[in-house]
This record gives structure tokens, C-alpha cells and sequence, in this order.
């Protein structure tokens, strides 16, 4: 008897979240992962291609089964959304707001909900990030446009989950069901993070605390006055440049250490769902000097001297359609 296997629709599959998740999903032959991409001939898409065609125990006629398959289109597709929830069980969606903007963000990932549901969808996973405006107390110094705008979207997600109606549609009743799962290795300071640096690599580190005046005037951004949404309108009052968004998102981050700021986890909770987690800042440089090494590639020290895009924005060159 064939081996039948879940499909899974992912929105964001190429991205630096969604590239693990797709690998994590058809390891063992259990899931379909059929992802939306605007370029099914793009590097990243290949990419996830190749991880999908090989034999699984159960096939009768011994060939090669295809766990991973495209929907070409965009996330702001009705028709395209429409193709790629029909027929999934399961559903993961993380739409990327460096493209479309906030605004435009927090529509399309509603829609993407309505209609999950509409098309019958069973357990939907929205990727989502700390709501830290509210978080903060509504504080301005910490409005950061690329988190709000999915925190917003995860608190309606779970108030529509509220309602008995859709959840008997989608069917879900595990302990995952409702749940906001906020996730992190450690929260610690950046000279923290420095000194595990420092003793895993073997090579001296500081952390040296320009201030964002200094961010600005010689980071890596520029002067930040493009919009933070590449296609998003840089007329539009809703429209936040990069400097605000990330003056924003800088300011969370330096007031988030030790677990006492803005930010905050259940790390009991963590330990209990992943009990064989990484869970500190060390132990995770540690598992990469040995991958690098293993692989030939050379320890930390070696990437942090030639960084490449991990962000499919940067690598897209913030360049593109929505």
C-alpha cells in the first residue's frame, strides 16, 4: 500500500523561518509541504525542491515519492491563497512585512486566516512576533512596525479561536490549540552575548554601544528614511521608515536582557515542550564551531568575518514584487 502523507501549505517557505520549518516537516516522510513562491525557479526555491524527492518505506512501485511541491503566486492572492489551502490539512503563515509593509501585512496574513478556514484548513500556525508597543505599555520609544504588525495579528488570531464555531471547523484540540508559544534560547545582555562569543571562538570581543544617533549616522542602514516595507507607499502616514521601525526595535532589545524587560519568556515552559533545547548563548556558538568544523567550513570566527544574507530580503536586495 502507497504511503499517503499531510499536505502542509507554507506561506513564507523561502524565508529565514520558513526554509527549517519546510526541512523540519518532510524529514520523515510524513507531510507534504506544498509552499507559495513568487519564483519557483529561484535559488531558495530549488532549494526546498531538492528536499523532497526520495523513497519512503511503504511505496509499492519502489519510486521516488515528491514531498515538496510550489504554488507560484503571492501571499496578496486571493485566487493564489485559494490554491494552496485547497486540499491541506495543515497550514503555516509568515508573511514577510519587509516587503509589503505593516499595513499592508496585517490584511493579508486576516485574509490568509479567513480563508484557511473557508477552505477547511485544521490546525493554522501563524508565525508571530512580540506585540511590543502593547508590551511596553503603549510607549513609543518602543513602536516597532515589523513586530506590531504580526503581535497585533496574533492576538486576533486567538480571539478568533474563541469562537465555538471556528474551532469545531478546524478541529484542533490539543494542548497547541490557542496557544501563543513565545520562544527564545536566553534573553541576555549584548555583553553576554559577547563574552560567549569570545570563549567559544577563542578570538577577543566587545560590545561597544554606539548609541543610535551614531547608528544612524554610520550603520549599516544608512539614514533610514526609506519606507521599512520596500513596496509599501512612502506617502502613506501608516508607512514607518527603517529608522523608526528599527529605533524601535533596537530599543526593545536593549531593554530586554535578563528576562525582566519588554520581552519575556516561559523558559519553564520551553524546557517542558523541548526538553532537549539549547538554551543558552554558549551552548548554541558551541554546536556551530563543531557544525562548521565537521563540515569543513571553519568555526564561528570564520562566518563572522564574511557575513552573507540570511533575511531573503537582503539577498532579494529589497527588491520585488509583493
Amino acid at each position: 500500500m502507497t504511503t499517503s502523507a499531510t499536505i502542509v501549505f507554507v506561506v513564507g517557505g523561502t524565508g529565514a523561518q520558513g526554509i527549517p520549518v519546510v526541512r523540519g516537516l518532510v524529514k520523515d516522510g510524513a507531510y507534504i509541504v506544498r509552499f507559495l513562491t513568487r519564483d519557483a525557479y529561484s535559488p531558495r526555491a530549488k532549494q526546498l525542491l531538492a528536499l523532497g524527492n526520495r523513497n519512503v518505506c511503504g511505496n509499492d512501485d519502489g519510486k521516488p515519492r515528491e514531498f515538496v511541491e510550489t504554488v507560484e503566486g503571492t501571499f496578496a492572492s486571493e485566487q493564489d491563497l485559494r490554491r494552496g489551502f485547497r486540499g491541506a490539512t495543515y497550514a503555516y503563515v509568515n508573511i514577510d512585512g519587509f516587503n509589503c509593509g505593516e499595513k499592508t501585512e496585517m490584511f493579508w496574513a486576516m485574509r490568509a486566516y479567513e480563508l484557511a478556514v473557508e477552505e477547511g484548513i485544521k490546525f493554522f500556525v501563524y508565525g508571530n512576533l512580540d506585540y511590543v508597543y502593547q508590551k511596553s505599555g503603549f510607549d513609543s520609544k518602543f513602536r516597532c512596525g515589523h513586530y506590531d504588525g504580526k503581535g497585533r495579528i496574533g492576538d486576533w488570531v486567538l480571539q478568533q479561536n474563541d469562537d465555538p464555531n471556528i474551532s469545531k471547523r478546524m478541529g484542533a484540540a490539543d494542548r497547541a490549540n490557542g496557544m501563543n508559544l513565545e520562544v527564545a534560547i536566553d534573553l541576555i545582555g549584548y555583553d553576554d552575548l559577547t563574552r560567549a562569543f569570545e570563549k567559544v571562538s577563542g578570538h577577543p570581543a566587545r560590545y561597544v554601544d554606539n548609541g543610535l544617533d551614531a547608528y544612524w549616522a554610520n550603520g549599516p542602514l544608512g539614514a533610514g528614511d526609506t519606507p521599512a516595507g520596500y513596496n509599501a507607499d512612502p506617502d502613506d502616514p501608516a508607512t514607518m521608515t527603517m529608522r523608526q521601525n528599527f529605533t524601535g526595535f533596537w530599543n526593545v532589545w536593549r531593554h530586554s536582557g535578563g528576562n525582566r524587560g519588554v520581552v519575556r519568556r516561559d523558559f519553564k515552559l520551553l524546557d517542558e515542550i523541548h526538553p532537549g533545547r539549547i538554551r543558552s548563548a554558549e551552548e548554541w556558538f558551541a554546536r556551530e564551531e563543531n557544525r562548521g568544523e565537521e563540515s569543513g567550513a571553519g568555526g564561528i570566527w570564520n562566518p563572522a568575518n564574511n557575513l552573507t544574507p540570511v533575511l531573503k530580503v537582503a539577498e532579494d536586495c529589497r527588491q520585488g514584487r509583493i
